[in-house]
């Protein structure tokens, strides 16, 4: 059984493990905290996590907020040096109905970008925004984002996904080349990069909408781009990771007696140029120099 004391002191464990924002963090820290309440002092373990998950549906708690709280718990247990008593088959299955994904309309976007012609972004808003619109960065693909991973002599860009997806150069378009060089990536946690959006956002003169931020641009190129290439090109240019034995073993960079990996394997050059030569947003970035 539990203390008051040990109760607190898991909580804090977890809560010093984050690296959110407070407001998230306390949403949370609230999560584990309910979870431990309704176990009533009993020890944390399998028994009691699957009680809780009951107790949650018999609620008619939505399936995502139900796999929200049992990747919380998986996290809580981790800090605390205990060990996950599930599989990763296990976690509690989200229903299609319920997947909030949001995408933004291309009309937003070429208003985000519009804002960047204007003036109306700082250096390092119209860079991040030039990669969200190009290549799909995931949020953790620009925080992780270095000068030495833009290599313009070169015309390539490293993109280093966090999500086990394929670490991959991209070749760079001419017109994204103006606003790239002007930032030199020094690196960025998560939040600032959401922070960032949210500054765009405002700058543009764009509402807010919960639920949206840079992955909503991925989405919206996910979708647009998948209208005029195929599934595994889509894969393949947004950095999904390997399904297949082949695809696993397909090279991404060739490395040369010097041991410069910058170059680019053949399908992927090809896969670049295909997608570029339809981009919906990469024209809009051309600037008279």
């Amino acid at each position: 059984m539990l203390t008051k004391t040990q109760k607190e002191n898991m909580l804090q464990k977890y809560a010093d493990s984050l690296s959110s924002d407070e407001h998230t963090k306390g949403l949370l820290v609230g999560f584990c905290r309910d979870f431990l309440d309704k176990i009533k002092y009993r020890d944390p373990n399998r028994a009691a996590v699957m009680a809780y998950m009951k107790y949650l549906k018999d609620g008619d708690y939505a399936d995502s907020s139900i796999n929200l709280k049992f990747r919380t718990l998986r996290r809580f247990f981790l800090a605390n040096g205990l060990e996950w008593p599930f599989r990763s088959n296990e976690t509690p299955r989200v229903r299609e109905s319920e997947v909030y994904a949001p995408a933004l309309h291309p009309e937003v976007v070429k208003k985000f970008i519009q804002a960047a012609h204007a003036g109306q972004l700082t250096a390092e808003e119209a860079a991040f925004l030039a990669l969200s619109t190009t290549y799909g960065h995931r949020r953790g693909e620009m925080a992780a984002t270095r000068l030495a991973d833009v290599d313009l002599a070169s015309g390539l860009l490293l993109v280093k996904t966090l999500k086990h997806g394929r670490e991959r150069w991209h070749k760079i378009p001419q017109e994204l080349v103006p606003w790239i060089r002007e930032y030199p990536f020094p690196g960025r946690s998560e939040d600032m990069v959401t922070r960032i959006y949210l500054s765009i956002e405002e700058a543009a003169g764009v509402p807010h909408i919960d639920g949206t931020g840079f992955h909503s641009i991925r989405r919206t190129l996910v979708t647009l781009v998948g209208r005029y290439c195929s599934e595994l090109e889509v894969k393949k240019f947004f950095r999904w990771g390997a399904s297949t034995m082949m695809q696993r073993y397909m090279a991404t960079q060739f490395v040369g007696m010097d041991d410069v990996a910058r170059e680019i394997s053949g399908e992927d050059y090809d896969i670049d140029d295909k997608v570029f030569s339809q981009h919906p947003f990469i024209k809009l970035w051309e600037m008279g120099e």
